[in-house]
């Protein structure tokens, strides 16, 4: 199992990043990320503002589309054919996409820049566009509107804001929702502090000016001093023979590193960006799992270790020695009967059946008695197991010479316990 278990194919695809260290997938499902360089290619290096130019994406691996951005949205913008439109005189950044697929993570090329210039050739224009906090252009005759802004120092935000004489501000995390109300001091506007959040979470503020018209949210994390274990570790079912072992996400970590080992198995690690893993295993197995955190600053949280341990459905049939005219079991029944019940998992209904010859007196009486010993035989050697029995007649002379054994394995199941 060790060498053949460690390495089987990629079974599906899921956003997890597998460590250089583990030289191929087992049971897991695992993305890779793309061997080859997405790249971008422009039609020009330079361009006038009343002119436009293309951008052209190839490289990287699978067949996930293409898409571009752009860095500097008050210079240029990009739509999603490539097709450059200037915006104002300056240096415009693009960068090409090509998006995830089947076993890839998505890739992102290096950037392209593009030097736009006025008219009359020179490289910045008297009057630049302007443009807001989020990089929306602004009008040169445009009214001022409300506006606010999220500053978050230590466990505590500073809300500010323009032309609105007061503002609503609403406050969500996982630990639940609070609101808060500020006054503007000035005619300009004002600022609300939000004391005592807590370390380690991503906060959700919603500033709402006084007529209600108008909502801006912003997203806020604040740095844990430690980054914290991870919890609330819990499986699923996936597909019949893939199941997921989950976990609640934390704030302000990169990714989280996952060492798995089987028995006799070498240690394999991966790096996941999403709060789960799949495992795919078709055997009966159990798997050490160490789950921990990475934060941004690339600390690791103290790892979680559990035990996930994988049930698969192993049915047996099978046709025994026995002697029709004893009530007890042959040596060689008996010890195969012990030997099918420590093969068969917990739970598995095993059913037993003798058969006997109507026309011989005690017969059926014998059967019974020795049918009964062969439930009680495998109960012994798994007391797990539900053994029913049968006794009927013989539907040929050579029935009447064998035990039938035939067994319903339960629903295959993985449990985490500690490890």
């Amino acid at each position: 199992m060790k060498g053949r278990c460690l390495s089987a194919a990629f079974a599906l695809a899921f956003s997890v990043l597998v460590a250089p260290v583990a030289n191929a997938a087992s049971f897991f499902g695992v993305l890779a990320p793309q061997s080859e360089a997405v790249t971008i290619t422009l039609s020009a290096t330079s361009i006038k503002v009343n002119q436009s130019a293309s951008a052209t994406a190839a490289g990287g691996s699978g067949d996930g589309a293409f898409s571009f951005a752009t860095t500097t949205p008050a210079k240029c913008s990009i739509n999603a054919s490539g097709v450059i439109t200037p915006v104002a005189a300056g240096s415009c950044s693009v960068s090409a996409t090509r998006a995830s697929s089947g076993v890839f993570l998505q890739r992102t090329s290096n950037p392209a820049t593009l030097t736009i210039t006025s008219i009359d050739g020179t490289e910045e224009e008297e009057a630049p566009a302007q443009t807001d906090a989020n990089g929306n252009l602004i009008s040169s005759t445009a009214k001022p509107t409300f506006s606010s802004d999220i500053e978050v120092s230590d466990a505590k935000a500073l809300v500010t804001w323009k032309l609105s004489s007061k503002v609503n501000v609403k406050v969500s995390s996982r630990k639940g929702e609070s609101t808060y109300q500020g006054v503007a001091r000035t005619e300009a506007g004002g600022l609300l502090e939000i004391p005592n959040l807590e370390p380690g979470y991503l906060y959700t503020f919603t500033v709402t000016n006084d007529d209600e018209k108008i909502s801006q949210v912003f997203q806020r994390s604040i740095a844990p001093a430690k980054v914290t274990r991870i919890s609330g570790v819990a499986a699923s079912k996936a597909t019949n023979y893939a199941f997921i072992v989950r976990w609640q996400p934390q704030s302000y970590v990169e990714y989280y590193k996952i060492e798995i080992t089987g028995l006799d198995d070498q240690p394999l690690t991966y790096y996941s960006k999403t709060p789960d893993f799949y495992l795919f295993d078709r055997m009966a197995k159990s798997y050490i799992f160490a789950v921990s955190a990475q934060g941004e600053g690339g600390e690791f949280s103290d790892p979680v270790r559990f035990r996930a341990s994988l049930t698969a459905p192993l049915n047996i049939t099978s046709k025994l020695p026995t002697n029709p005219t004893s009530d007890r079991l042959t040596t060689a029944a008996s010890n195969q009967l012990k030997s099918i019940a420590n093969r068969l998992t917990a739970q598995t209904e095993v059913t037993a059946t003798v058969y006997y010859d109507s026309k011989v007196k005690g017969a059926k009486k014998l059967a019974q008695t020795r049918v009964a010993r062969a439930a009680a035989t495998m109960k012994v050697a798994k007391s797990t197991l539900t053994v029913k029995t049968q006794v009927r007649k013989q539907i040929s002379v050579k029935s009447l010479s064998q035990i039938t054994i035939t067994t319903k394995a339960p629903a295959r199941k993985m449990t985490l316990t500690n490890a």
